[in-house]
């Protein structure tokens, strides 16, 4: 290169030096105007309406009036452990149980587990609602906000006349051995009627020991005898003999889970008197997510009219019974977001909206409640 290009590329340097300067400066402004509309856009689609949990009335729903109506069964789904779910989930099913005649209450456990809250629905033994909770150890139903919802269905369940009042139905397989064991017991007659010869030995050490159900060989021992001496139960648990048969069959069901879900829930529709359901389940079985086989909250559509709530989540903490209090990452919007530490609705579009906007997902939910910056729900203690 000659001297002089040398020298007219220097020359051109300070311009061309100029010109970037000029060009950024041009883009922050240009940025700079646009992001106050972007946070107040932001605002504006995280704003939804404020809910105000100590308002019985739940005015939110006012424009869903005819869903609720036509609808047999109501679904809130929700990421476990997370403070604030059973808030939300006490305030509807005080709402339906008062308004739509919700009378069952769906539960993301066994049917022996269902059966031992509903025993504590009608006798109030605080004791065995302990006992309950023992045995939840392990589990997300393992925490205080839990256990004081139950007190809340025991208390709205009262206010109800005693042949109209609430019970528990357990969707899932049973999980909770030390449960299934107590539950089976219980079903049993007293010492003072005789067991038939074949099936004296189970039945024995099922009454006498506590953590019988813990060794998996014995519930399928005990599967195994119901087959073969269907009589001799029958006729020694008489009336006690089908919910026997079923918490058994349930914990060694291979069905998938979201079709056990629906299984348990026709099996139990079918005997009980006329009412409606709701029920307080995992995210996952209300939108699919993560799953190969249909949610069952679809597959139950396709038998009967569903309302569904979609709780989801910003800024939340959630506690998860191996690793504790662990961020809950849900919903990331994509400006500085400052949480607000409440509870806020959004109707279908709305909540459509909300969900392409921060994740580019879809909402599946007939209304979605945004909870902000809720910590971790505690763990359950005893002496509490």
């Amino acid at each position: 290169m000659t001297d002089a290009m040398k020298k007219a590329r220097r020359s051109l340097l300070p311009a061309f030096t100029a010109v970037i300067l000029i060009a950024i400066s041009a883009s922050y402004l240009i940025f700079a105007a646009r992001l106050p509309q972007q946070l107040s856009q932001q605002s504006a689609i995280l704003a939804g309406e404020i809910i105000d949990l100590s308002n019985a009335a739940c005015p939110e729903l006012a424009g869903q009036q005819k869903a609720l109506e036509k609808a047999r069964v109501y679904l809130l789904g929700e990421v476990h452990g997370v403070q604030g779910n059973t808030a939300v989930a006490s305030r509807y099913l005080t709402y339906l149980v008062r308004d739509y005649g919700v009378r069952y209450l769906l539960l993301e456990t066994g049917p022996a587990t269902a059966g031992l809250l509903d025993l504590y629905l009608e006798t109030g033994d605080e004791a065995l609602l302990k006992d309950i909770f023992a045995g939840f150890e392990g589990s997300f139903a393992y925490t205080e906000e839990y256990f004081e919802m139950i007190h809340t269905v025991k208390a709205l369940s009262d206010t109800l006349p005693p042949d109209d009042r609430l019970h528990f139905i357990g969707l899932d397989q049973e999980q909770q051995p030390l449960l299934l064991g107590r539950y089976l017991s219980l079903l049993l007659p007293g010492p003072e009627t005789p067991v038939p010869e074949h099936i004296e030995p189970l039945l024995t050490k099922l009454r006498e020991d506590k953590s019988a159900c813990r060794d998996r060989a014995f519930v399928q021992e005990l599967g195994s005898s119901l087959k073969v001496c269907p009589d001799d139960y029958a006729a020694y648990l008489g009336g006690r003999h089908a919910a026997f048969s079923a918490a058994v069959e349930n914990t060694l069901s291979q069905t998938p889970r979201d079709t056990l879900f629906l299984e348990n829930f026709k099996a139990a529709a079918q005997q009980l008197p006329e009412g409606k359901f709701f029920g307080q389940i995992g995210l996952a079985h209300l939108t699919g997510a993560r799953q190969a086989e249909a949610s069952f909250a679809a597959q139950l559509e396709e038998i009967t009219s569903v309302f569904t709530l979609e709780l989801r989540y910003i800024g939340c903490s959630y506690l998860h019974p191996l690793h504790g209090a662990t961020l809950l990452v849900d919903l990331e919007p994509p400006v500085i977001y400052e949480p607000k530490g409440s509870f806020r609705f959004y109707s279908p579009e709305e909540g459509e909206t909300l969900i392409e906007r921060l994740n580019a997902r879809s909402v599946t939910g007939d209304c979605l409640i945004l909870i902000e910056n809720a910590p971790a729900a505690k763990p359950f203690s005893a002496s509490g």
